[in-house]
């Protein structure tokens, strides 16, 4: 396997927006329908004006070069390929993507199929990186704007994001990246879901975020669920299989999760000390022989976390099960009207809850007799 960092950049139409996506990185305003986050802000504080055709120029000049550090990612069927000019944009973009690394043979494939982006180090206005300098030797010294920030996301021979953090550019190209790749996906159904498995059975926790979704997942990997997927369930619609999506979790407060799974002292050094950086906890961490290939669907718990309320499940019905599956799709295979028959056949041969969570230990000990009494035949409603 050949890793190495940098990118071109195409960035593939986003379709008509989805029910249900992965969260915008903290601190990221959208601007219809894509735009550029970050670099309005960042011009608006320097003179002259910073204007987009500046912008498309610098993306185009970085789009023509193959940066020093590269690697190709497979993400629910979408080819990825992401560039740069320093080795810690690869580093931090891999804490997160490592399972979806192509291998060398075939990144270098590098066809019409794939989707280019580049982090660009332009360094600090009063020490610009030696790749800007290289820029303006071949195309004037008009190529680099005068923003303030230092790190640039091109993709499509846009500029996309600028950030003062290298961390910032890189988790906006995580969440760019994958939103498109998920919602453009072709050969999948795609559920804002996470994906685990017990005992041969699947469980799907289909919810929106900030619903503590990622924080029950980590508590069930340690109790010994196999692991999916935190964000995305990729079904087969063919089968009705669910294919792993093994991206690390992304974990918004270390300290918390730290508290509520009792995390060693060891495991907590690895997390971020700013306050606001994302922990790309690798779920490995937690349970050595927890990914799971695929899996079938067998158990399908709709988790709410109310401060106030009691830790409970409560059975619903198929119909109403797949009505709220529908509303966590993320592209039209799993949307109506074409995702209905799927969503429908997918719980109709599952044990379907809704789960209000207050505790995390008496989530996580509900859930797994639900799953215990499922895989081994008994009455579900029981638990």
């Amino acid at each position: 396997m050949t890793v190495s960092h940098d990118d071109e950049a195409l960035l593939p139409a986003p379709p008509s927006t989805p029910r249900a996506m992965p969260a915008m990185p903290s601190g990221v305003e959208p601007i219809a329908p894509w735009g550029v986050h970050g670099l309005e802000a960042d011009a608006a504080r320097t003179a002259p004006y910073v204007t987009h055709d500046a912008l498309r120029d610098l993306a185009s000049a970085v789009a023509a070069r193959a940066l020093a550090h590269r690697a190709v990612f497979s993400i629910a069927g979408s080819r990825v390929a992401v560039q740069s000019n320093i080795r810690g944009a690869l580093d931090l973009l891999l804490a997160a993507w490592r399972p979806f690394v192509e291998r060398s043979d075939t990144a270098a494939q590098a066809g019409e199929d794939i989707a280019p982006y580049a982090v660009v180090d332009v360094g600090i206005p009063a020490a610009r990186s030696p790749l800007a300098s290289s820029l303006r030797g071949r195309h004037g010294s008009a190529i680099i704007p005068p923003l303030r920030s230092r790190y640039i996301l091109v993709a499509g021979g846009e500029a996309l994001y600028a950030a003062a953090r290298l961390e910032d550019a890189v988790d906006f190209l995580d969440w760019a990246a994958t939103t498109t790749a998920l919602s453009g996906a072709s050969s999948y159904a795609v559920f804002h879901s996470a994906a685990l498995s017990w005992g041969g059975q699947g469980l799907l926790l289909p919810a929106a975020s900030g619903s503590g979704k990622t924080t029950l997942t980590a508590a069930l990997i340690q109790a010994g669920f196999g692991y999916l997927s935190d964000e995305a369930a990729l079904v087969d619609p063919r089968t009705g299989r669910i294919d792993a999506y093994p991206k690390s979790l992304s974990i918004k407060r270390p300290a918390l999760l730290a508290e509520l799974l009792a995390l060693s002292p060891h495991l907590m050094a690895t997390a971020p000390a700013e306050p606001g950086r994302i922990w790309r906890l690798d779920p490995t961490w937690l349970a050595p022989d927890c990914p799971r290939a695929s899996t079938t669907a067998r158990v399908v718990v709709f988790p709410h976390y109310d401060p106030t309320g009691t830790t409970a499940l409560q059975p619903i019905g198929h119909a109403a099960a797949a009505l709220r599956l529908l509303r966590h799709g993320v592209n039209a295979p799993a949307s109506p009207p074409r995702g209905v028959p799927l969503a429908g056949a997918l719980v109709a041969g599952a044990a379907c809850y809704q789960l209000t969570v207050n505790s995390l230990p008496a989530a996580v000990r509900l859930i797994t007799n639900l799953c215990a009494i499922n895989g081994a035949g008994g009455d579900a409603s029981d638990a």
